[in-house]
C-alpha cells in the first residue's frame, strides 16, 4: 500500500481550562493546554486513528465536511499522510 492521505474536521473549544478537540463523525479525540497545541493534538490522534485501521484491516470512515460549531468553537480541517509500511514495529 503507498501513503494515502485522510482528513477530519474538529471542533475547537475550552472547557475548564483545558482547550478540547473532538472531531465530527469519529468517536474520541484529545486535548491540550492552548489552541495550537490542541490542534497538533488532534493531528497526533488522527494519525493514530488511521494507523490502528491500516493495522487492523478497517475500512475508513468517511467523517463529514463543512460542519458548523457544536459548542461554540472553532472548526479545524486536519489532515494526515499515513501508510502501512511508515508504522513502527517490533519483533
Amino acid at each position: 500500500m503507498t501513503s494515502m492521505f485522510f482528513m477530519a474536521e474538529f471542533e475547537l473549544f475550552e472547557s475548564e481550562g483545558t482547550v478540547l478537540a473532538l472531531p465530527f463523525g469519529l468517536e474520541g479525540g484529545t486535548e491540550a493546554p492552548t489552541t495550537e497545541e490542541a490542534a497538533a493534538m488532534a493531528a497526533d490522534w488522527l494519525r493514530g486513528e488511521v494507523e490502528h485501521w491500516l493495522m487492523t484491516g478497517t475500512r475508513l470512515p468517511s467523517p463529514p465536511l463543512g460542519n458548523v460549531p457544536l459548542r461554540g468553537g472553532r472548526v479545524c480541517i486536519v489532515g494526515v499522510s499515513c501508510s502501512l509500511e511508515a508504522i513502527d514495529t517490533m519483533t
